[in-house]
């Protein structure tokens, strides 16, 4: 009885390609561990922080100088406390000298932290601002845009400002741009 005998070729391929298979076989499976040895991946991301990272101080308190006014006769302070990370409430005052006696400014405003790191970072605002200009009395709104950099404690903020006069006795009603340079001082 005659056999039909495949060439030496196709055997030995076919006897490469089994050991082939057996061998990713017998691999995978020495290599794989019990399925519930495995750890399952947390469903949280990562966080891109390393150890080394310095914890990030959020700056509760500001007080601040306008380094601006003096050049155009105005002297002004604002205090600055941040209750939580993207919001603070601000308070300023200021004194306009070559005037009247008793030129004060009053601002009572709100800032919108959008970085949410407190006292730092860029910042918007509104504010209502009240000026009393010898006997009469003045009131407005204004609007404040800018960056606050705090390094150490030590702040500075730049910002722009832009105001409408409500009610103010003998002044054009006109819009009022500024701009704010501000040094100080923030605490914890």
């Amino acid at each position: 009885m005659h056999r039909p005998t495949q060439p030496v070729a196709a055997r030995t391929s076919t006897l490469v390609m089994m050991s082939c298979w057996l061998t990713l076989a017998a691999t995978s499976a020495l290599g794989a561990a019990p399925a519930a040895a495995q750890e399952r991946p947390d469903r949280e991301a990562p966080s891109q922080r390393l150890a080394s990272d310095p914890e990030r101080t959020t700056w509760d308190v500001a007080l601040t100088v306008d380094a601006l006014g003096p050049l155009f006769g105005r002297y002004g302070a604002q205090l600055e406390v941040a209750p939580v990370r993207w919001g603070s409430l601000a308070l300023g005052g200021a004194w306009r000298a070559g005037g009247e006696a008793g030129d004060v400014d009053l601002a009572i405003g709100a800032r919108w932290w959008p970085l949410g790191e407190g006292l730092e970072g860029g910042y918007l605002g509104p504010a209502i601002v009240t000026a009393r200009r010898g006997a009469g009395l003045a009131w407005g709104a204004e609007v404040e845009v800018g960056w606050q950099f705090v390094w150490d404690g030590w702040v500075v903020a730049a910002g722009a400002r832009c105001g409408w006069p409500m009610a103010s006795p003998g002044a054009t009603q006109t819009w009022d741009v500024s701009a704010r340079l501000a040094l100080g001082r923030a605490w914890r």
